[in-house]
Parts: C-alpha cells; structure tokens; sequence
C-alpha cells in the first residue's frame, strides 16, 4: 500500500517537477593527459522512474594546467560511453586560458545539459575531458596537494 501511493504520488507531479536528484562529490586528485575526450573518472548513476521524464545534468568543480598560455580544456557529459555533445559543438565546454601567468592557478569549470535518455533503466552518466598539448589537473591545483576541492555532479531526474 505505502509503495502504491509513493508510485501514484509520482505519478501526480506536475510537469517541471523534481523527482529525485542523485548526487556525487569526487574528492580525488584527478591527472588528464588525452588531447582527445577520455573518461575521467567522475561518474554517477540514476534509474529513472519514466522512459519520458529528463535528466538535468550539472557537473562544477576546479581545474589547473601544468604550463602557462593558450591551453585548450573541454570538458563533456558522456550516458555510459555515448557522447551528450550537440551537434556543431565539439565540447560542453570548450575553454581556451589566455592568461600569460595561468601556470598551476586554480580554474573553475561548471557544465550543464538536459537529457532525455528515454528509459527507465539505470545510466551511468561520466565526465569526459581532455587538454591540448599539456597537463590538466582536476580537483586540485598542478604542483601540490594542499589545495585540494571536490568536483560536485549532480543528476536531477524531471517529470516530463
């Protein structure tokens, strides 16, 4: 009976309601090397309770480079091992530093997208990134440890 009315109480959200939120906070040191999108390691999973309700993806955390100037950073959704990018981008965010004194400094990244993953399955969403022609540290700063800062990724499921 308690199940019963939890499902018809879902069932009676308005559309744009909220319907669950998952949450992860990564507190590694993550290294990435690729100058083309690999896993990094970040991840979470969501069942969704309808095949037609969406998924409001958010993904922030921090980021720092090994050397200064023009470094080309993209970080990307990824449902399991299929790429969430829209058509004419090549990124969710595609980010070039131009600062001259950029070395080991701290960035910020925060990306975001609705998903429509049409299933009631559970998905594991992955964050994917990769760096041009350096190193890219995320969740610290490059030389050091002691300025450690979780990435935050959070799954919202909406009713449709």
């Amino acid at each position: 009976l308690i199940m019963a009315l939890i499902t018809l109480n879902k069932l009676a959200l308005p559309t744009g309601s909220v319907v669950q939120v998952v949450q992860s906070i990564d507190v590694t040191n993550r290294t990435i090397t690729s100058t083309s999108l690999a896993s990094t390691g970040i991840s979470l999973s969501i069942t969704p309770s309808s095949s037609s309700n969406k998924i409001l993806l958010r993904c922030y955390g921090i980021f720092s480079l090994n050397v200064p100037n023009r470094r080309q950073e993209k970080f990307a959704f990824y449902r399991d091992t299929t790429s969430l990018i829209p058509s004419g981008v090549n990124a969710h965010a595609d980010m070039t530093n131009v600062e001259d004194d950029f070395n080991y400094s701290n960035q910020t990244f925060a990306i975001e997208y609705l998903d429509s993953p049409a299933t009631t399955s559970s998905i594991t969403y992955n964050i994917y990134a990769s760096v041009n022609s350096s190193t890219m540290y995320i969740g610290r700063r490059g030389f050091d440890t002691s300025n450690d800062s979780p990435t935050m990724f959070t799954a919202t499921e909406i009713k449709a």
